[in-house]
């Protein structure tokens, strides 16, 4: 859904590399959950500004929780990179 507001407002949703998971380790399943996202959200690159939650899950013990995402990096920009270089180009 959100790649199609994005598309509808005429920008574009680009996705060049695959998905990568980080694990975040917590006493409850929320804090396992954040410690994981904020993992995963740190090891984006600079030039992503943007992530797609592919898996969540969440694994329970008696006195822990480990949560594991994996997050698809995305670029969310105005231009195409081809009409990027055709208009740096003149």
């Amino acid at each position: 859904m959100f790649g199609t507001m994005i598309r509808f407002a005429g920008w574009h949703f680009v996705h060049l590399q695959e998905s990568y998971s980080r694990s975040g380790v917590g006493l409850s399943r929320d804090e396992a959950i954040y410690e994981a996202l904020a993992r995963a959200l740190k090891g984006l690159r600079m030039h992503f500004n943007a992530a797609e939650l592919e898996t969540l899950e969440v694994y329970s013990y008696p006195v822990f929780h480990i949560a594991t995402v994996s997050l698809r990096p995305r670029r969310v920009q105005q231009h195409t990179s081809l009409e990027m270089a055709q208009s740096d180009a003149t």
